[in-house]
């Protein structure tokens, strides 16, 4: 084939003898590095050219220079000349510090020894000279500023000099400030001050202050903003950043933040920030601080009055105004708060590294902020707990509220309340108990502009159209940029409602006065943050996988952050709901798409809930495993992981095993358990509690004591006596292990029976039915028969006696619940709410005391004088027949009670009825209560839940239920007894026939519990069972309790047997017709 590279044919080989041609890369490189040696010699001239040119201008220079200075010497001799501009021009042609300092001092003081004559004709002669002769003098005065501080030398002549110029205000105008701005003529002044201070500024601010260089820098930044105040936004600008955003060190700017706030007018000043941090300055963390301090002392420490700058009228804001206040309040709020919890971080994270180092002690007690930042984060604090900034926030916060609740046109923008939301929720973040909150929830028309601007807010779905951001949230899908904006609006709307619940009372719910939405208003309200928190729970553990980064990481915890206000509020709404039943719908709360898995993967969840595992660990756990990027393919698996592998990790590395979907249900039993069924949170609370005993306890027979059982006996006379003896804690350690019980009657005989179980119910039924009589005193009733403790017990007996005997009694309800068994135990409903949550409110006072509670709603209400009525901070209360005064507070029996602390008397008094003076009972039956169960298992309760959990459901007994879980032996009429068997029908039809209460003594006559149990008959093991006795007319029906079985002779007819059968349930005498 023939080639394309031209060669193909070989060109004549033609001989020249000796003569020896050069090739074409030969004649190339000569050529170029011909071209190369002219290049260099062509540089080389213009190099000498240029050379000698600067050499001459050099030589000129100095000789002009030197020929100038000997004119200026001459000129300074004069001192009647009128050529001052052609003088300044000469000096600033030839300056040089080093040099012609002298020159410059002698001229300084001629100038402002000739000012009353110089200065009026210089700028009537010459206004453009004049405009000349002030920016030479600056920019003269700047390098001999800046020659003599880095000498730490004299500067008085330019410091003259420029003091001349600043008590003429009219000095200097908009020109000559660009000027000062242009040659950076501020910095120079904040670098000289440094070596003029006599002191440390933290250590001593007021000194520094009082120096005559900072006397003199203010009069510089007052001459530079006081001309045309109204259209000084930009100098303004200019000044801000550079003071406050400069290289310069941040204690400069702290000493000038009071006065330059002062000096500012506070609407300009509102711009400057929205200006300077739009402007994607990547601002340090001192900056950030020294910005914030500044605007706040703007705000508040700069006001002058004990009123706001707001209400003063010092800080005159349109809509675009407050839009732009509330923007540099959150953008600089959202830096700081990011601040402080990243070094709060960083903190713990050196001292989990240093914890086994030897000098650890010092290394905690070392701040992660410097000396500086340490002052400003001190004075940011003072600023945001004060009182004026309450006040602030107060006004703030009417500018966002529509005019009147009906009218659905706020003042101000969304933009406003989306901003506003988010300082809100940037100070929730540095201080959630900030006393800025308390002023925010009486806001009702705030509260409904913060919800209507959620509503209506658009976002931007996958598909790229515009929906409300509150579906967005609901499915889960809410972007980062959108999450910005709809997370601090929920968040701020949950704390205010939150707040807001809290002072209200029952009463005052829907009165249309206090409350901002009405009843329907309210539940739709509910539906969606429902909703909405179901949204969260998915974004903070998604389905599928993702890369994890920082800002994937921050959203996240931010979710979390939210998710918590979130729980809280629904928490508190669906308490009220138990409470006043506004919903009027059980299935109200439950949420369809909280579905418990069937077994075996449901076990996963009961594990992690057996083994205490709360929100916290939760996120900790997600965290975690974002941190590490690695994990998230793991935490993805839905494959539940075999219970014995789980028993193995601890707590942490097994939420690291857990799938995402089985943490969203974990989350939602944590928090908002409600969400599930009655019903399917009573199978998950028997399954834990199976769980716990299949770890604990060893394989035994079901009948006859196992090897690590508890046998002990009982008189039936001294049933508490003897309990407390055998099952004390030094005793019995470890109560979860099986109880065999053995009765000892009133003749001191053994009774005869096996326990199988029956005898324990029966025991426990007693035991707790004489611990809570409140013969004994450990416990009072209320009006309407339901137990709490007794306050004054530890005038009864010693309290340490006091402290086991709770313990005791805690540990024997834990033991009830443990056993799933139901005890009849009324508990007053504020103490079934304090076990749960460890505090409750006023409005829980009507179920121990409904006079007591009436009392305090009636003087809240009272319109009245209230220091007529003589009330005190102090109670009176008889404790066995003395009468002793109790203080509320600290000196209570001298504060008087009046308008201005008649809410606070009112919390207070009720706190002291429901927790303070009960509170060492509560804490020792809680601690034996949790001896066995787990707080966080009962906490898938509410207060009504855990009352049904221990006596049971007060509903009518299911005798179909009943009779389909029942099995029988023996035979009647020589024929097996069946369900089918005439004399079992007749048997069912008679009791059917029975009221309610015979029904609950049949059920207690053979299972030793009048209640049926929580999930239907097929609860009960063994299962009820109906033995025929044999022919009979004289004998009774009898019951072997340990067993379940009910002995049946067989009567000659229907009415025999029901009169036989109600005897003998009438008699109640236990074993002893066994």
């Amino acid at each position: 084939m023939y080639s394309f590279d031209g060669t193909f044919k070989s060109a004549p080989q033609v001989s020249l003898g000796n003569y020896q041609s050069a090739t074409a890369k030969d004649i190339v490189r000569a050529s170029r590095q011909a071209r190369e040696t002219r290049e260099k010699s062509r540089s080389a001239e213009k190099a000498i050219v240029k050379l000698q040119s600067w050499a001459r201008s050099f030589i000129c220079r100095a000789r002009l220079r030197k020929h100038r200075r000997s004119i200026i010497a001459v000129k300074l001799k004069n001192e009647n000349r009128e050529d001052e501009c052609q003088m300044i021009y000469l000096i600033q042609f030839v300056f040089d510090p080093q040099i012609d300092t002298p020159l410059w001092v002698a001229f300084s003081r001629q100038l402002v020894t000739m000012k009353q004559s110089l200065l009026p004709t210089l700028k009537t002669r010459s206004p453009q000279g004049w405009t000349f002769f002030i920016r030479s003098i600056f920019e003269i005065c700047k390098k001999h500023i800046a020659y003599c501080s880095e000498r730490n030398e004299v500067m008085t002549a330019s410091l003259r000099m420029l003091e001349f110029l600043s008590q003429n205000t009219n000095a200097l105008s908009a020109n000559s400030a660009e000027k000062l701005f242009s040659i950076g003529f501020f910095t120079t002044l904040l670098v000289s001050l440094k070596s003029k201070l006599p002191v440390a500024i933290i250590d001593d601010s007021e000194a520094c202050k009082r120096t005559e260089m900072y006397k003199f820098m203010l009069q510089i930044f007052k001459a530079v903003l006081s001309e045309n105040p109204t259209q000084s936004h930009t100098r303004e600008t200019r000044l801000l950043r550079e003071l406050f955003l400069s290289e310069n060190d941040a204690e400069y700017a702290l000493l000038l933040t009071s006065d330059v706030a002062v000096m500012m007018n506070k609407t300009n000043l509102v711009s400057s920030f929205e200006v300077m941090l739009k402007s994607d300055v990547d601002l340090t963390s001192t900056q950030i601080c020294v910005l914030l301090n500044l605007l706040l002392s703007a705000i508040m420490g700069a006001s002058g009055s004990n009123s706001d700058v707001i209400k003063s009228g010092q800080l005159a804001l349109d809509s675009i105004g407050v839009e732009k206040l509330c923007f540099a309040l959150a953008f600089l709020t959202q830096k700081y708060a990011d601040l402080v919890t990243c070094k709060a971080d960083e903190k713990l994270r050196l001292m989990d590294l240093d914890s086994d180092s030897e000098d650890d002690e010092q290394t905690h007690e070392q701040s992660m902020f410097s000396a500086t930042e340490e002052h400003l984060v001190h004075l940011i604090s003072s600023y945001l707990e004060s009182q004026l900034f309450v006040s602030f926030i107060s006004s703030l916060a009417d500018l966002m509220s529509p005019s009147s609740l009906s009218s659905s046109k706020p003042m101000t923008s969304e933009r406003s309340t989306v901003h506003f939301c988010s300082f809100v929720y940037n100070l929730n973040r540095l201080n959630s108990k900030s006393r800025a909150f308390f002023a925010l929830p009486s806001k009702k028309g705030l509260m409904k502009q913060i919800w209507r601007t959620l509503s209506n807010i658009q976002g931007q779905s996958l598909s790229g159209q515009k929906i409300p951001m509150l579906s967005l949230l609901k499915s889960g899908h809410l972007s980062l940029g959108d999450s910005h904006t709809c997370l601090p609006l929920l968040a701020s709307f949950c704390r205010f409602f939150s707040l807001l619940l809290i002072t209200l009372d029952d009463k005052e719910l829907f009165d249309g006065l206090s409350f901002p939405f009405s009843k329907q208003e309210t539940l739709s309200v509910i539906v969606h943050l429902k909703d909405c928190a179901l949204g969260l729970i998915e974004i903070i553990h998604p389905e599928t996988k993702f890369t994890a980064h920082k800002g994937l990481t921050e959203n996240i915890k931010r979710c979390s952050n939210v998710l918590k206000l979130l729980c809280q509020l629904l928490k508190q709404l669906h308490e009220r709901d138990q409470r006043i039943e506004f919903s009027q719908n059980e299935s109200f709360w439950i949420s369809s798409k909280c579905a418990i898995p069937k077994a075996p993967s449901d076990m996963t969840i009961c594990e992690a809930l057996r083994r205490g595992v709360d929100l916290e660990h939760i996120l900790s756990s997600t965290y975690a495993s974002l941190d590490n990027k690695s994990g998230m393919a793991t935490m993805n698996k839905n494959i539940p992981m075999p219970l014995n592998a789980m028993h193995d990790l601890d707590q942490s590395n097994m939420l690291s095993v857990v799938s995402m979907r089985d943490r969203r249900l974990l989350v939602v039993l944590t928090c908002l358990p409600f969400f599930i069924s009655f019903p399917e949170r009573i199978k998950l609370f028997r399954k834990i509690i199976s769980l716990d005993k299949l770890e604990v306890h060893e394989r035994r027979l079901p009948m006859g004591a196992g090897p690590g059982d508890i046998s002990i006996n009982i008189r039936r006379t001294h049933v508490y006596e003897d309990a407390f003896e055998y099952l004390s804690p030094q005793n019995e350690p470890d109560l979860r292990k099986r109880i065999r019980v053995t009765w000892r009657n009133v003749t001191g005989l053994d009774e005869a029976g096996i326990d199988g179980g029956g005898i324990t119910r029966d025991f426990l039924q007693e035991l707790i039915k004489a611990a809570f009589d409140p013969k004994f005193g450990f416990f009072t009733a209320t009006p309407q028969g339901a137990f709490y403790p007794f306050p004054q017990v530890t005038q009864l007996m010693e309290a340490s006696m006091a402290k086991q005997h709770f313990y005791f009694i805690g540990r024997m309800v834990g033991k009830v619940l443990y056993e799933n068994l139901l005890v009849e135990l009324p508990l007053a409903s504020f103490f079934l709410a304090k076990i749960l949550s460890g505090q409750v409110d006023i409005n829980y006072l009507a179920s121990m005391d409904e006079e007591l509670h009436q009392n305090l709603l009636s003087l809240k209400a009272y319109s009245g004088n209230v220091e007529d009525l003589t009330l005190t901070f102090s109670r009176t209360q008889s404790v066995l027949g003395e009468v002793q005064d109790v203080e509320l507070i600290p000196g209570g029996k001298e504060i008087v009670v009046d308008h201005s602390n008649k809410l606070f008397y009112i919390h207070t008094a009720a706190d002291f009825w429901l927790n303070r003076q009960i509170k060492t009972q509560y804490t020792n039956f809680v601690s034996g209560l949790t001896d066995l169960i787990s707080l966080n298992w009962l906490r898938m309760f509410n207060a009504t839940e855990f009352q049904t959990l221990i006596s049971g459901a007060s509903i009518s007994i299911d005798i179909s239920d009943m009779r389909q879980n029942t099995v029988y032996a023996g035979s009647a009429n020589e024929e097996p007894l069946s369900d089918s068997h005439p004399y079992v029908e007749s048997f069912w039809e008679v009791v059917s026939s029975w009221d309610d209460k015979h029904k609950s003594d049949l059920l207690k006559f053979v299972t030793s519990c009048s209640r049926p149990p929580l999930l239907g008959f097929k609860e009960i093991f063994p299962p009820i069972a109906i033995h025929s006795a044999g022919p009979s007319e004289d004998r009774l029906p009898t019951a072997s309790v340990c067993m379940n079985v009910l002995k049946l002779p067989v009567f000659p007819n229907k009415d025999i047997l029901e009169e036989k059968l109600k005897m003998a349930v009438d008699s109640k005498s236990g074993f002893e017709l066994s």
